[in-house]
């Protein structure tokens, strides 16, 4: 979480800002204990659900930023509503975006992929070949975040 708010936010924020972002409907997967959620509320999400399954960030989430907030993972078949629907969908969730991608991409989204997941290269092309761009790098290297707006 600190190494987030010291160095990851501030670079989310910027990119929002350059880019003249503005969300209405965020699914946040990974979604910790809220320091992304505020800052897409920052941004205008008038909702944001959020999927956490470390029981510690779930018992420290500040719930107050979220419309729902489940302590556990997401299943596919709610990733394929989400999608279907159009909600905006950021997925941190330390290798569990292989599982949802490889189903469906969302028309709009922040993926973050970490190098120590199993074709990573192969799911970084995809992303790249279906409009998502990457945004930037984490802070130890170990993962890319795309973006697609």
């Amino acid at each position: 979480m600190d190494n987030y708010v010291k160095f990851e936010r501030p670079k989310l924020e910027r990119v929002f800002r350059r880019l003249n972002l503005h969300f209405d409907r965020v699914v946040d997967v990974g979604a910790e204990v809220g320091a992304s959620a505020e800052l897409f509320r920052e941004f205008g999400a008038v909702e944001v659900i959020g999927y956490e399954v470390d029981r510690n960030a779930c018992k420290a989430a500040d719930l107050s930023k979220f419309t729902n907030y489940f302590c556990r993972a997401m299943t596919l078949a709610e990733y394929l509503d989400y999608v279907r629907d159009g909600w905006f969908i950021k997925m941190d969730c330390e290798g569990c975006e292989a599982d949802y991608i490889t189903k469906a991409l969302p028309e709009r989204g922040l993926i973050s992929l970490h190098d120590w997941v199993f074709r990573h290269m192969e799911f970084a092309e995809t992303l790249q070949n279906n409009g998502f761009m990457p945004v930037f790098h984490s802070y130890d290297w170990r993962e890319i975040t795309y973006l697609k707006c």
